[in-house]
């Protein structure tokens, strides 16, 4: 069983500068969401268990040689789409090569 608790905690943790994580739910297909610095929400398309997936495929060898390095690169890529955001942006889409604002 994997523990969503511990990666919702993890993920605040480490995107704690760029805004404020929620998630509406501890299980496979809660939505989590970020309020920005600038106030903004916007909303994951994918559940927990998504994003826990997208975070495992990062391979951060080399940027990120710890534990918590997919993490990490998954955090810079959230930090990027946050500030790129387009104006009326509310979904953060998940692709290939990382987080997509839209």
């Amino acid at each position: 069983m994997r523990d969503y608790e511990k990666f919702v905690s993890d993920l605040r943790r480490m995107t704690s500068e760029d805004g404020d994580l929620e998630s509406d739910g501890l299980d496979a297909l809660s939505r989590v969401s970020i309020v920005g610095r600038d106030g903004r929400r916007l909303v994951f398309d994918a559940g927990l268990a998504k994003i826990l997936e997208a975070v495992q495929r990062i391979d951060s060898s080399g940027l990120f040689d710890s534990p918590d390095g997919p993490l990490r690169l998954f955090s810079v890529h959230l930090m990027e789409a946050l500030e790129m955001a387009p104006d009326g942006a509310t979904r953060l889409e998940l692709r290939e090569y990382g987080v997509v604002a839209t």
